[in-house]
């Protein structure tokens, strides 16, 4: 489902649609500023939300 069906083209409102909450194991914050380990955490969460968002509804 897209933002357009939610937020409707010339609607102030949101439209009621249903939404699916995951929460999801904690991530620990990198363990340095180096570029390295900022790409791996972002590699490792992107790479858990994906598996989630595969979960489906």
């Amino acid at each position: 489902m897209g933002d357009g069906e939610i937020l409707g083209k010339g609607n102030p409102f949101p439209n009621p649609v249903p939404v699916t909450v995951r929460i999801g194991e904690i991530i620990a914050p990198p363990a340095s500023t180096k570029r390295e380990e900022l790409q791996r955490v972002t590699d490792k969460c992107a790479d858990i939300i994906n598996a989630m968002h595969d979960l489906g509804r």
